[in-house]
């Protein structure tokens, strides 16, 4: 399944709030090398974006880590560090960012919105609550229920990264173009196009374009982007809070992805397989059919734009006439 989504980007860079800036989030002249969630950033020759709640945090790790930037892990093989707003030290020019932009692969992981959001209820407001996140009319009462509809009230310029749209993150809302190939097609074959806006003072009006990875599909891109970014000898071990010890055993590449002089992986990646995972078995839970309905309706453009299914199945007491039996893919993530 293909598709792709033009336009032109207006002269102004979208943003959405974080609470605190965090490390060279901060500073503006970050040299395109800064891990902030929804803005692109560059490394080892690629353009890449990253949203909260898709995955972001393990992958920046993995970057970190493979980049050897101090601390992660530490001393003791440990990610104690937080990987928001660190700086890679492989920082590159305006001229070599709009050339890289260009030219270059570029790659945006997201995830299926319904369990996203979830996601972030789940993280900020009952594991690690944090009311500088939250929606401004929630309160932290009324369950997931007062959330959504806080969350679908928000004014998007307001709502924290955590749970806006990923359709309004990472230069989509500025007239990128998306790039969905089959979930067969290798990471390598990215069709070249304008670039990503170039979120700098006064950027110029350009179009931009991504090869969107479904964290749900990761079995099958995952040793492509693990050789096109070289991090196989990152990913291979370390991860002891993972059962295999490795960032990720897909496939017949197990643990160990080798590349070839050309940036290929040796070895096949799995298929995709339907398995249960925790925020699988939570949805039932947290959503009823209106809560269904109404994250369908506010996040469409997502659903649309990243070919995500918005009708889901749901238990015998849950269902109506306006609900369809279609099954979510599950997550391995929940970060």
């Amino acid at each position: 399944m293909g598709a792709s989504i033009t336009g032109t980007a207006p002269s102004t860079c979208p943003g959405l709030p974080d609470a605190i800036p965090q490390g060279c989030a901060a500073i503006h002249d970050d040299g395109h090398a800064c891990l902030r969630d929804g803005w692109p950033f560059a490394f080892r020759g690629s353009v890449i974006c990253l949203v909260a709640k898709a995955a972001s945090t393990s992958y920046k790790l993995a970057l970190l880590k493979s980049a050897g930037v101090p601390g992660f892990p530490d001393d003791e093989g440990r990610f104690s560090l937080d990987p928001h707003g660190e700086q890679l030290p492989e920082s590159v020019d305006a001229h070599e960012w709009k050339r890289l932009v260009a030219s270059g692969p570029a790659y945006m992981i997201v995830r299926n919105p319904f369990t996203r959001l979830l996601s972030g209820y789940i993280d900020k407001v009952e594991r690690h609550p944090d009311p500088r996140k939250w929606p401004s009319s929630f309160t932290g009462s009324g369950g997931f229920a007062a959330f959504v509809r806080a969350v679908v009230e928000e004014p998007p310029a307001t709502l924290n990264k955590h749970f806006a749209l990923q359709s309004a993150q990472c230069g989509v809302d500025a007239g990128m173009r998306l790039v969905l190939a089959p979930a067969s097609a290798p990471v390598q074959d990215v069709v070249h196009g304008p670039s990503p806006v170039d979120c700098a003072p006064d950027p110029q009006p350009t179009v931009a374009r991504y090869k969107v990875l479904r964290i749900e599909e990761e079995e099958t891109w995952y040793p492509s982007l693990v050789c096109r970014l070289q991090l196989q000898q990152a990913v291979s071990s370390g991860w002891e809070h993972t059962h295999s010890g490795c960032f990720h055993e897909v496939g017949s590449c197990g643990c160990s992805i080798n590349c070839s002089a050309e940036g290929s992986p040796s070895c096949r990646a799995a298929a995709p397989v339907r398995t249960s995972s925790p925020i699988d078995l939570l949805l039932p839970r947290y959503y009823d059919a209106t809560l269904f309905r109404l994250v369908a309706n506010w996040a469409r453009t997502d659903f649309e734009l990243f070919r995500y299914n918005s009708r889901v199945a749901l238990p015998p007491p849950l269902r109506n006439s306006t609900t369809a039996s279609t099954l979510l893919r599950p997550l391995r993530y929940i970060d």
